[in-house]
């Protein structure tokens, strides 16, 4: 029961994103966002970060006087992909990021996501009390004489 009550709570948490562009104004602090650089940001941030980031990800932990701060949970590199990283800030000026996104719950996606997990866990679950004998086909009365 114990299993159960843990796939249940895991479905439940779990959740699809998409990325949508940033409408007006800076992003509100605790947001996640990603922000793909510009050239000069991926230079001014290379002291601190590395080198060659396309862009980053993560939680904004403050914006003022143009700037981001975001707590890195994702870096990627035009020459070795993502690597994660675990809440390192990197501070960002509004000419550093070409574009910023938000990323938001996808409804839709997280539908069906849990109802395939959903449906995989009951039909699992329909199995393996079937095999066990605690399920069976019949209602335990005994059929009619045949005609």
């Amino acid at each position: 029961m114990r299993c159960i009550r843990t796939l249940v709570v895991a479905v439940l948490l779990s959740g699809c994103y998409a990325y949508h562009p940033m409408t007006a104004g800076a992003p509100a602090t605790g947001k996640y966002v990603r922000a793909e650089l510009t050239d000069a940001g991926a230079a001014s941030v290379e002291g601190a970060i590395g080198s060659n980031v396309l862009w980053v990800e993560g939680e904004v932990r403050s914006t003022d006087d143009g700037r981001i701060t975001v707590a890195l949970r994702t870096v990627n590199r035009r020459t070795f992909g993502e690597s994660t990283w675990n809440g390192e800030t990197v501070s960002l000026a509004a000419g550093d990021v070409r574009t910023l996104q938000e990323r938001v719950l996808s409804r839709g996606r997280t539908t069906a996501f849990v109802s395939v997990v959903s449906a995989g866990a009951i039909g699992v679950i329909y199995a393996i009390a079937t095999a066990s004998g605690l399920v069976s086909g019949s209602s335990g009365r005994t059929p009619p004489p045949p005609p």
